[in-house]
């Protein structure tokens, strides 16, 4: 029985290694209509693919029977290792499959992990705007997002700089550029594209968007989400700031904006959701900075909210421990009741009447002086 066999008749018998059985089906390039009808059958991955299930197996079957699929795919198994690795580079060089962005592995190498990302999507523009102006929708994006240190416009003066088209149509540009970048960089999705995005750039993309993906409920507060990719880079937030959140962006996720203090969020959530982050950090942060400076445990807090509720839904307390860790003002102290953080408590008054709750005795003016100061001097605050 041949290889082409086994997978043919889906009876798992073609070693494979995990790690190629995890890779979408578009790696594959078997085509749009193809995968479009094995997406349909719930058959996303290779693994899918050489165990169908009994219902859509004779279906899988004469899919691949079809001249064109069982060509590519006789290819793909003489790039099969013994242990059922698969040289993917000979593989797309095998099938005219280009790999993006051009350049050799050690190039690639040396380079910042998000440099390798911006170096891509140029790639990825000259391929899906090659019928029209590539270029002009780099610069689109650059200038919408602030790419490489350009300066961000907005619609209206990115419009009047490309020969005066109008602002609807610098952002039908910008939304289809960014479009293909998350189908070829996020999704993974090829079966309509002669070009395949280079694997290492693809694990850069997924390392810095786990950051996010990964984290509890989705979301995280912009800050802490920077410092942590700079981590990972081994570089100055400031290098790689818009080419994260560009990336973040290109992948679906969602930043919320409050006034300083308050720090954005990114996630990934429903309108329902995105309402309740909105209309909830804000409550959290003006009633432990301005109107309590005093820690308070969380049924506490939960009912001082819902009292004071007007015009939203009350709170839950699921949803008060989710909203606590997005709100940069606020700390869980180490008796797990929610306060300021002391930086951000607003006016001395309030910052007086935490140091004589915290201290449970007298303090000279002296004493809380120093300690305003010592506290001030820790994040840069202005001394008494």
């Amino acid at each position: 029985m041949t290889k082409f066999d086994k997978l043919a008749q889906g009876i798992g018998q073609l070693l494979l290694s995990d790690t190629v059985r995890s890779c979408p089906i578009d790696d594959l390039h078997l085509g749009a209509r193809v995968t479009d009808i094995l997406n349909a059958m719930g058959i996303s991955t290779i693994g899918d693919l050489v165990a169908p299930p009994d219902e859509n197996r004779m279906k899988v079957v004469n899919i691949l029977s079809r001249t064109d699929v069982r060509k590519t795919l006789t290819i793909f198994y003489g790039c099969l290792s013994e242990t059922g690795d698969a040289d993917w580079y000979e593989f797309w060089r095998s099938t005219g499959i280009q790999v993006i962005p051009e350049t050799d592995a050690e190039e690639l190498l040396g380079r910042q992990p998000l440099d390798k990302v911006i170096a891509t999507v140029k790639a990825i523009l000259q391929h899906e705007f090659a019928g029209s102006d590539p270029e002009r929708a780099w610069t689109i994006l650059r200038h919408r997002f602030k790419l490489e240190g350009a300066k961000k416009y907005t619609l209206h003066e990115l419009g009047d700089a490309c020969d005066g088209i109008t602002r609807q149509r610098i952002n039908q540009i910008e939304t289809k550029a960014l479009v293909a970048v998350r189908q070829a960089l996020i999704a993974r999705k090829y079966a309509k594209k002669r070009y395949q995005i280079h694997p290492d750039v693809l694990k850069t993309t997924r390392t810095f968007c786990d950051l996010l993906e990964l984290a509890p409920n989705q979301a995280m507060i912009e800050s802490d989400l920077l410092d942590s990719a700079a981590q990972i880079a081994g570089t100055a937030v400031s290098k790689i700031e818009s080419t994260l959140l560009f990336l973040l962006n290109a992948a679906g996720f969602d930043r919320i904006d409050f006034d300083d203090p308050l720090k954005p969020i990114w996630g990934k959530w429903g309108a329902a959701q995105r309402n309740l982050v909105k209309g909830y950090v804000p409550r959290i942060h003006r009633l432990f900075t301005v109107t309590n400076p005093l820690p308070m445990g969380k049924f506490d807090l939960l009912v001082n909210l819902n009292k004071g509720a007007r015009g939203i839904e009350n709170l839950t307390m699921t949803e008060l421990q989710y909203l606590i860790p997005l709100c940069n003002s606020v700390e869980v102290n180490e008796n797990q009741e929610v306060q300021a953080k002391f930086r951000y408590l607003d006016g001395r008054g309030n910052q007086v009447e935490r140091l004589l709750t915290e201290t449970s005795q007298p303090m000279t003016v002296h004493a809380l002086t120093r300690e305003i100061n010592h506290q001030s001097a820790r994040y840069g605050g202005t001394k008494v």
